[in-house]
């Protein structure tokens, strides 16, 4: 078995592991791969790109099989130390991957999909195209379906809201140019 064939097969595991700890995130990483990979062909990425970009869309969140149920669960706004209990999802699904042969190389996608493009994001507080392409992509995709979905700590909103949301926020928090392949996508109705 080859590195490639370990790769998906842990990615599949990974993914079942994710949703038996959490249905509702675990249906989430399925939308925000499917999205993630629609934005990513509209700004030409090639085959292997895509690829990345998809497993690492899927296991954007698998950091947070480390963090405990009833703080993913929780409606109410989180305290400071849960916040930043929270946020070492991203640091965590980084280890986890980085011990994967087959998927050493999306754990920086993991690691960055909640930086900004202005520097104030996590972990590390990358700014701009210091932030890998595949990570600011699941930022966008991930944004927009949380946006859009039903989430125990907020309000949904209709697509076009979150679409406007997103525009709002394009060059500080996103990436403007996957936010504009994000509309294209949704203009095309090939979500």
């Amino acid at each position: 078995m080859d590195n490639k064939e370990t790769g998906q097969e842990a990615v599949a595991a990974l993914v079942a592991a994710l949703e038996a700890k959490d249905r509702l995130t675990g249906s989430h990483s399925e939308r925000v791969a499917i999205l993630a990979l629609r934005i990513g062909e509209r700004l030409g990425l090639g085959v292997e790109d895509l690829k990345r970009l998809h497993s690492a869309a899927l296991l954007h969140d698998i950091g947070k099989i480390a963090i405990s149920e009833t703080l993913l669960q929780k409606k109410e706004g989180l305290s400071d130390e849960e916040l930043a209990r929270m946020r070492l999802h991203s640091v965590i699904g980084m280890r986890i991957l980085e011990q994967v042969e087959g998927l050493k190389e999306v754990a920086p996608l993991i690691r960055h999909h909640h930086e900004r493009m202005d520097g104030q994001g996590y972990p590390d507080g990358l700014q701009g195209e210091a932030i890998p392409l595949g990570a600011r992509i699941i930022a966008v995709a991930e944004t927009y379906d949380i946006l859009i979905s039903d989430m125990p700590w907020r309000l949904t909103l209709p697509p076009a809201a979150a679409l406007e949301e997103l525009r709002s926020c394009a060059g500080t928090q996103f990436d403007p140019a996957a936010v504009a392949a994000l509309e294209g996508v949704l203009a095309s109705g090939n979500r």
